[in-house]
Formats: C-alpha cells, sequence, structure tokens
C-alpha cells in the first residue's frame, strides 16, 4: 500500500471517528501495516467502523483482517445433474467399533462425475473419491 492510499483509507477512519491519530500514531500504524494492499486496509478499516466504539489502533486492524466475517470472494461451481450425487459429494457409512456398541460413521467421498472433479480442482477438495475406495455405484 502506498503512503498516499493509507492517508486516504486512514482519514477516512479519522472523519467517523470525529478524532485525529498523532504524527508518531500514524508513522507507526504506516510501518506495521505498510505490506498490505490497499483493499486489505479498506476491509479491515469497513470492519473496525462496523464493530468498534473506538478509533482503532493497529492491533484493532490486524484482528479485524483475521476475523472471519470479512468474506473474500467465492468460486460459483455450475453443477451437472448426476444420478449418484447432488453436488459432487457421496455419503457412505462404515461400522465403527466404539465402547463395545457398532456405530454407523458417516464419511463423503467425491463423486467421479464432473461435479466431484470440480470439487476437487475449484475448491481444493481432497477427499477420496468413491471408484478410489471401491464404492462405485
Amino acid at each position: 500500500m502506498t503512503n498516499a492510499e493509507f492517508i486516504q483509507s486512514t482519514s477516512r477512519l479519522e472523519k467517523y471517528y470525529d478524532k485525529e491519530y498523532s504524527t508518531d500514531q500514524l508513522k507507526i500504524m504506516f510501518e506495521m501495516l505498510k505490506e498490505w494492499n490497499a483493499e486489505k486496509y479498506r476491509r479491515a478499516i469497513d470492519y473496525c467502523i462496523r464493530n468498534s466504539k473506538y478509533l482503532p489502533k493497529v492491533a484493532d486492524l490486524m484482528s479485524a483482517d483475521s476475523d472471519s466475517s470479512i468474506v473474500i470472494n467465492k468460486t460459483e461451481i455450475d453443477f451437472v445433474k448426476c444420478n449418484k450425487c447432488r453436488d459432487g459429494f457421496v455419503r457412505y457409512f462404515k461400522n465403527i467399533k466404539a465402547n463395545g456398541k457398532t456405530v454407523p460413521y458417516e464419511y463423503l467421498a467425491l463423486c467421479t462425475c464432473e461435479n466431484g472433479q470440480k470439487q476437487r480442482s475449484i475448491n481444493k477438495y481432497n477427499f477420496p473419491s468413491i471408484a478410489e475406495l471401491g464404492l462405485e455405484i
């Protein structure tokens, strides 16, 4: 992030909270956050405006970045019609012995159709396929 992008976004915070950072605070903040890109900094500021009562410090901005409520763009998958699965996953059960009882335990495998291949390539799911498990339906 450039110094100009930092100042522009930070001034938005100062206007919103009707407070100003000191020169020393701004220097420290820029030094700590200069590796961020401008968009990441803007998202953290948006989060702080929604969730902070007071003018945020570096720790607040960094925790805003790591907060799970900051949404990253997700890729949508167009699923094809398949009689084995609905969205690339197939449920199967194994009987597991626990405390002297046999309990059916549910697992997921990827279908061998195009849906399963998309789940593996786009979403990076590393489940075994039903063919790899010998469960071909």
